[in-house]
């Protein structure tokens, strides 16, 4: 298992974040193998104050139609007729986790001892339990921070009527497997944070983050505190405590502000506020959760693979760290993903795991467990004008090669670059050169090999360029080509950019992110069609 590493708390940038590190890393350490012996994860938050809600002023009209819409999934109405679960998961719970649930009130002590059994006529047959009696079927599920969340759902041991069927009343819930939970989340933090200002702030569910630009105090400490008072309004709780917040004078707001703030498992900070420079990483939690994972290797399920790679992928795109490289692990991705498509349970164990994949995972990951800091890139503007870029491009390869047009937009000198393939795609000579007879097969063969010699056009023509030292910091680049996959895999160039099943194209992307994040150089690529 992989641990986190001791020069990882001298990075810390106070003695609140260094102690949150201990901590986890000694929690990691002496995670028992074991999973049933993890803790149970309960939780008892405050109830809603649904009215309250409904009644905050919003700054957009479209925030209260959304939570209007999603008033339907609260009413049980809207969910007869439609299909429910009947697989009983088994599982045990200790009664150190039976009383611990007590307590939270998850579950109430019953004076009989099996009062369901009592009730059943036949091994299809499930009539009323008495009043008060709640059949309930529990499980858990494992969380990556070294933990198990319980979940409860109605038991149900036939096929009946919904009205019929018993139920648990949790008032501060949707009803069991409804699935909008999310969505009626997100409307109601969205109608929260709707407030006339124009700071910049963003949701996910029941994460805020508020932001503001220098000389802009002021604002910033008013729709804070004007955000607290709303969640205050509906009984929701905050972390830290709402009240402790609404306490703190405006020099100690401003102060917690400018430390390290975590937000969706990514860690912000800014070391040098004169120069603007803005610094990212992955948060402590989300460095344990990789680190647990991982360390499972190579005793997966289906399910617990799929999750892992989904979250080596998060942890390593905050990091600014290559994904193009990475196309070995979501080979395997979408292997796991055909197999359960094709009848493998999520839960089954993975029979065969390459140890080519699990040693790409263990490589991940010891980057991702140093936890260093990475600069948060300007954004990358894309327009029209060629007078906003360096170099203007043209680009365009076939079965025979590849060529380039190079405008230089400072000086106006125009050069072409022409190479020809040698055997990489070992076409027939006839495919080449052939006369009108051949044209369909060389057709053919130029849509079957494109994927290849497009993106590797690109690739030589930025090799080439940066050889003969044309390529500088701070250069911006625009170049146009008709291969549309090149185009439109930008669309997440974030970090995600080129991830698919081309190999030279995640080979470009992989180019283009490292001339980017390493060398400085943005490029942007332009679609231009082939007439029809």
């Amino acid at each position: 298992m992989l641990r986190i590493k001791e020069y990882e708390l001298n990075d810390y940038y106070d003695d609140e974040r260094a102690a949150e590190a201990a901590t986890l890393r000694e929690k990691i350490d002496h995670i028992p193998f074991n999973t049933r012996q993890w803790p149970l994860h309960l939780k008892n938050p405050p109830l809603l104050n649904m009215q309250a809600v409904l009644t905050l002023p919003v700054a957009h009209s479209r925030t209260m139609d959304r939570l209007m819409e999603v008033q339907k999934f609260m009413q049980p109405s809207y969910y007869q007729g439609l299909r429910t679960s009947r697989t009983l998961k088994s599982t045990s719970l200790s009664m150190a986790d039976v009383q611990l649930a007590i307590n939270m009130g998850k579950f109430e002590e019953c004076e009989y001892q099996n009062p369901i059994a009592q009730q059943h006529t036949g091994p299809n047959a499930f009539s009323k339990l008495p009043e008060g009696w709640h059949g309930l079927n529990t499980f858990y599920v494992l969380e990556l921070k070294g933990r198990r969340r319980l979940i409860t759902e109605p038991l149900v041991n036939g096929v009946i009527r919904k009205e019929d069927m018993p139920h648990v009343d949790y008032p501060g819930r949707l009803e069991i497997r409804q699935l909008w939970s999310v969505c009626v989340a997100q409307a109601i933090t969205s109608t929260i944070v709707d407030v006339d200002t124009t700071l910049v702030i963003h949701t996910m569910i029941d994460h805020i983050l508020i932001s503001a630009r220098d000389n802009e105090e002021t604002e910033f400490l008013r729709v804070v505190r004007l955000i607290l008072h709303r969640i205050q309004q509906c009984h929701l709780s905050t972390t830290p405590d709402r009240n402790t917040l609404l306490q703190m004078s405006d020099e100690d707001l401003l102060n917690l502000s400018e430390k390290s703030n975590v937000f969706l498992g990514e860690e912000y900070s800014t070391y040098d506020f004169t120069s603007g420079q803005r610094f990212i990483r992955n948060s402590t939690k989300s460095v344990a959760k990789t680190t647990l994972s991982v360390g499972l290797a190579p005793h997966f399920t289906a399910r617990t693979f799929a999750s892992t790679i989904s979250l080596i992928l998060f942890t390593a795109h905050a990091i600014h760290m290559n994904p193009a490289a990475m196309y070995d692990l979501l080979k395997a991705y979408r292997a796991v993903y055909s197999t359960v498509g094709a009848g493998l349970d999520w839960d089954t164990p993975i029979p065969n795991l390459s140890p080519k994949i699990h040693r790409v995972m263990v490589d991940i990951a010891t980057v991702i467990a140093e936890n260093s800091c990475a600069e948060i890139a300007s954004t990358i503007l894309a327009t029209y004008n060629e007078e906003d870029y360096n170099y203007v491009v043209f680009t365009d390869a076939s079965a025979a090669g590849w060529g380039a047009v190079v405008e230089d937009v400072a000086s106006g000198r125009v050069l072409c670059y022409q190479q020809q393939w040698i055997d990489e795609l070992e076409a027939p000579l006839s495919t080449h050169y052939g006369g009108p007879r051949d044209y369909r097969s060389k057709q053919l063969f130029n849509r079957q090999h494109s994927a290849h010699a497009e993106p590797r056009a690109v690739i030589e023509l930025l090799r080439y360029l940066k050889e003969k030292g044309k390529l500088q910091r701070g250069m911006r680049l625009a170049i146009v080509t008709d291969h549309d996959a090149i185009v439109k895999a930008q669309r997440k160039c974030n970090g995600f950019g080129g991830i698919g099943r081309g190999k030279t194209l995640n080979r470009l992307y992989q180019k283009v992110f490292d001339l980017f994040f390493k060398e400085g150089v943005a490029i942007v690529f332009y679609g231009s069609p082939e007439p029809r």
